[in-house]
């Protein structure tokens, strides 16, 4: 530095050299501290994001538990309810049942009779049935034949013959009849001949006449209800029950 240079740095150019060094030291020292820190909040960020990880997860395994726990719960409710319902339909059905067999209509066949044979005449029955039950009854069908044979029938068959009893309401207590039933019925062309007259009146009897029918009716639930019935004369005016497995195969 030349002598006339060093004449030009006076005092105040020292200072100002010095306090430039001071400001430039002490920003170094700030950047550097602020780095630190930083690092220093790095570290304890990635800690909080970590510790917040796990905090996330143990809620989302909360939550999922809470929801199996709530859905089983759910569920066992509701198969809880669906038995209590389907218990309260049966014992609601069991008792309608109930009701209605104890109320319904019951008929029965209460008389069977057979008229005098008349020579080239059909065969005659006639025939009685009663309501035993407690509510009138409705007839829906009621289907009947007469077979006559020189021989026990062993098994009939079934009903060929026109419907019958055709009446109205059918009320309990009251019996309806005499309905007669012929041999001539949907159009068979069975009369009675002179041999008939003579098996019906020998001794024991070697004529055996079947009446045979089935009595459909509705009771006032509108359920359909069937009375079965078959009765055999054999060298009388009077029926008998037939033998067991006589019955056509719709009573059985």
């Amino acid at each position: 530095m030349s002598t006339e240079d060093k004449k030009r740095i006076g005092p105040s150019d020292v200072w100002m050299i010095a306090l430039t060094a001071i400001i430039a030291v002490a920003t170094g020292l700030n950047v550097y501290i602020f780095y630190k820190e930083s690092e220093a909040t790095g570290t304890q960020i990635d800690k909080l994001t970590t510790k917040a990880g796990g905090i996330v997860d143990v809620m989302n395994t909360t939550l999922s538990d809470s929801r199996g726990a709530i859905s089983k719960a759910f569920k066992a409710n509701k198969e809880a309810v669906d038995a209590s319902r389907e218990q309260s339909e049966k014992a609601l059905n069991a008792s309608i049942n109930a009701l209605q067999l104890d109320e319904r209509p019951w008929i029965y066949i209460s008389g069977l009779n057979l008229k005098p044979l008349i020579l080239g005449e059909p065969f005659v029955a006639e025939l009685w049935f009663k309501n035993e039950g407690k509510t009138p009854a409705t007839p829906s069908e009621g289907p009947v034949f007469i077979m006559v044979s020189g021989f026990p029938v062993r098994h009939l068959e079934d009903i060929p013959g026109e419907h019958q009893n055709r009446v109205g309401m059918i009320f309990p207590g009251i019996v309806y009849g005499p309905d007669p039933v012929t041999s001539a019925m949907g159009g068979a062309s069975r009369l009675v001949e002179g041999k008939d007259i003579a098996a019906f009146n020998a001794k024991p009897p070697l004529l055996w006449i079947y009446i045979y029918g089935r009595f459909g009716y509705k009771d006032v639930f509108g359920r359909h209800h069937t009375t079965s019935y078959c009765g055999v004369s054999n060298g009388g005016n009077n029926f008998g029950g037939c033998p067991e497995g006589t019955y056509p195969n719709y009573a059985n």
